[in-house]
């Protein structure tokens, strides 16, 4: 989920919570008729010289986009003679008629102009409509593709307005519709896009379901309604309208069970209008479906006044008009009470791009979760969950991971897959008093707790990024916190990111993330989070490294490297199993090597790898072999250095690779240090790619093939 989004969920909830006190808060009727203003002008704002409402990602549906555009400033409240509506007419009978959404659509406007001279015209759309009913299906389609509940809605209520003209429809269409839409349905009531397994129950689906059954009921035979079929309807009726008191909310759309999402909110807001209208219900699930949509709406109302993609705000418009309601000419109250309350929230500084996440972490899982129940039934203690290596709870051990990169794949840390949940927990621990925030993203749904306290509840299905949300966390000099995460996987990949940000955006000083409750685990924090530390500590903590010889031969070889943050999915192990694409790596396209990159411009963004060794007494070189990216063509370049830590940091080398005149027919070069005066001593072997090349520190990735102390040449 965006900010944005986070955001829009925070102020509506507010505003459901608003004490009475707040006399202040503008009442919601204003803030509504305002909205619809500002929505208005925002529609306007995309019509085309021609008179067209065109809408990108929608460019297949041109008389549909500029037919709903119409229909929603109608209901809006403005009036036809107006030139804009009228150039709008002119261009959406421009269009042909090749699609139900279009034809459907342009009923609901020319029904909507309140003008008697388009009855010809829409009796004209629903005869297009009825000849377009596919007998085999009994639904609707987009033509030549597939039938579904959202084209068949948009059909039936074409059909439902063009009743208003004059127009007949055959009893045997809403017959077939009561037959063959509650096969759509699912066991816990809610309807599905298709019949298709891989189609689950929404809540916009639902509202599409109930608006046909409740639409075609009423118009079949007395004897269908009386037979099986009709049963079968009413008691699909009944469960879909479980479902929704069950799922109901204005600030999220429902999605299976017990899940959410974002998408379409206002196709679903809209639906909600509809069904409501149609069956004369005040109340969904005991609540006040248009206060809590009207809420939802106005806090999530952009800047610019409309709610993202032009459709979005034409349905965002007739939920906030009750278009249904004024169809059916039902008397509708003005909405009371106070409106979204203003909030004031304290500037939140997002963490600065070199701030490095958790990349160590205890799992535990996966657990399958096929009928998406598990996220709210806890599987182990959760708000007392201390874990230790190797520990075991609900059937499985507690493991340990390293994440090499910024995200945390479960797939990687626990063997997860689709439609499983694994748990991922660590410690922090404070040497000193900390104020910080706790910034996460993860994939898919999550929920969170910070020391036993539930802070994050994210039953969505969906990807929101690193750093979407930050919870607070007061930390005192020796205290110690436990972060677990719960994160399902519905499909695709499966992980999370979390780091922390003081108020300058920085990791606050003073901090460690470990897996031990009572240790700081300085010998592992300096692999997996080496940039929280000094170089005499990476020094006295790092492992010495067994083999002089380091090669990347295989993904276990980078276990004692330690890397810094760095940009995007490095560092990552380059084989040719897990290469990501052709143009991320290595000229001439080599494998088995590590990948780095800058991560942007300025002090500390460089990428750094680090190795600890003991040089022989008979001394050695360090060895590095390096190339740049094959991506971006000639552009991609970087600088490499290489150095030595014993007490005091020593550059021994540097030089562009990856540039049209790199050393090496196969655009590798290899830098050597002698380093035999530091003979008999633990050192720091370092490698650091960092900007200063031909181009931007975008293009700058390093590929290493070898970081080796070897012998000196005799």
């Amino acid at each position: 989920m965006s900010w944005t989004r986070f955001l829009r969920s925070a102020v509506a909830t507010i505003a459901l919570c608003a004490a009475p006190a707040l006399s202040a808060v503008e009442s919601l009727e204003v803030q509504v008729n305002r909205a619809i203003d500002r929505g208005v002008a925002r529609v306007l704002a995309h019509q085309t010289d021609a008179g067209a409402f065109p809408v990108e990602g929608l460019k297949q549906y041109p008389g549909g986009t500029t037919a709903l555009s119409l229909y929603a400033l109608v209901k809006s409240g403005v009036d036809p003679d107006r030139v804009e509506l009228k150039s709008a007419l002119a261009a959406m009978e421009r269009e042909p008629l090749e699609l139900t959404y279009d034809v459907a659509t342009r009923i609901l406007a020319l029904h909507a102009l309140g003008d008697g001279r388009h009855s010809a015209r829409i009796r004209e759309l629903a005869d297009w409509l009825v000849a377009r009913f596919l007998a085999d299906k009994r639904l609707w389609d987009y033509p030549g593709i597939h039938a579904d509940l959202s084209n068949t809605q948009f059909a039936v209520l074409g059909l439902w307005a063009a009743e208003r003209h004059g127009h007949k429809t055959s009893p045997e269409i809403w017959t077939a519709l009561l037959e063959v839409v509650p096969a759509h349905q699912r066991r816990n009531g809610g309807f599905a896009y298709t019949t298709e397994a891989g189609h689950r129950e929404a809540g916009g689906m639902t509202t599409a379901g109930i608006t046909i059954l409740e639409l075609a009921l009423p118009r079949a035979p007395a004897s269908v309604r009386k037979s099986r079929i009709g049963a079968a309807a009413r008691a699909a009726l009944a469960k879909g309208w479980s479902y929704l008191d069950e799922r109901f909310s204005g600030l999220e759309h429902p999605i299976l069970t017990n899940a959410s999402h974002h998408w379409f909110d206002e196709y679903y807001l809209y639906g909600i209008e509809r069904v409501a209208a149609l069956t004369d219900r005040r109340e969904i699930a005991g609540r006040d479906w248009y206060r809590e949509g009207a809420l939802d709406l106005v806090a999530a109302q952009n800047e610019n006044g409309g709610w993202g993609r032009l459709d979005a705000t034409c349905f965002a418009l007739l939920f906030l008009r009750r278009a249904t309601f004024t169809t059916m000419e039902r008397a509708v109250a003005p909405v009371a009470g106070e409106g979204v309350t203003p909030i004031s929230a304290p500037a939140r500084v997002r963490p600065r791009s070199n701030v490095p996440f958790i990349r160590r972490w205890l799992t535990l899982g996966p657990f399958d979760d096929a009928d998406d129940l598990l996220l709210h039934k806890a599987i182990i203690p959760e708000e007392r969950a201390a874990p230790r290596r190797r520990g075991t709870q609900g059937g499985r051990r507690w493991l340990e991971f390293r994440s090499p990169g910024n995200f945390v794949d479960l797939r990687d840390a626990a063997g997860s897959g689709d439609h499983q949940i694994v748990y991922a927990f660590t410690y922090l621990h404070a040497t000193r008093d900390v104020e910080t925030l706790l910034w996460v993203g993860h994939d898919d749904a999550a929920r969170l707790w910070i020391d036993g306290e539930l802070v994050h509840d994210f039953h969505y299905h969906e990807f929101p990024g690193h750093d979407s949300y930050a919870f607070p966390i007061s930390m005192k000099a020796g205290s110690t916190h436990r972060v677990l995460f719960k994160v399902e996987n519905w499909g695709g990949g499966h992980g999370l990111y979390a780091r922390l940000a003081d108020t300058d955006g920085r990791w606050p000083e003073g901090v460690l993330p470990s897996l031990a409750a009572a240790d700081r685990e300085l010998s592992a924090n300096v692999l997996a989070h080496p940039e929280l530390l000094d170089l005499p500590t990476l020094l006295e903590h790092l492992p010495t490294a067994r083999r002089r010889e380091q090669t990347f031969n295989d993904a276990r070889s980078i276990g004692t490297v330690a890397m810094t943050k760095q940009y995007g999915h490095y560092p990552y192990w380059v084989g040719e199993s897990n290469r990501l694409k052709d143009r991320s790596v290595p000229r001439p396209g080599g494998f088995g090597c590590l990948g780095l990159h800058p991560n942007g411009e300025g002090d500390g963004m460089s990428a750094r790898a680090f190795r600890k060794v003991r040089v022989p007494d008979a001394g050695g070189v360090l060895r590095v072999r390096a190339a740049g990216c094959a991506h971006a063509g000639e552009r991609a370049d970087a600088i490499v250095r290489t150095g030595i830590f014993d007490g005091e940091l020593h550059w021994l080398a540097e030089g562009l690779v990856g540039a049209p005149k790199t050393p090496g027919a196969d655009g590798w070069q290899v830098f050597e240090s002698d380093i035999s005066e530091y003979a008999g001593r633990d050192v720091l072997l370092i490698v650091e790619a960092a900007t200063g090349g031909l181009e931007g520190w975008y293009y700058e990735g390093v590929f290493l093939d070898e970081m080796s102390l070897v012998p000196v040449p005799k």
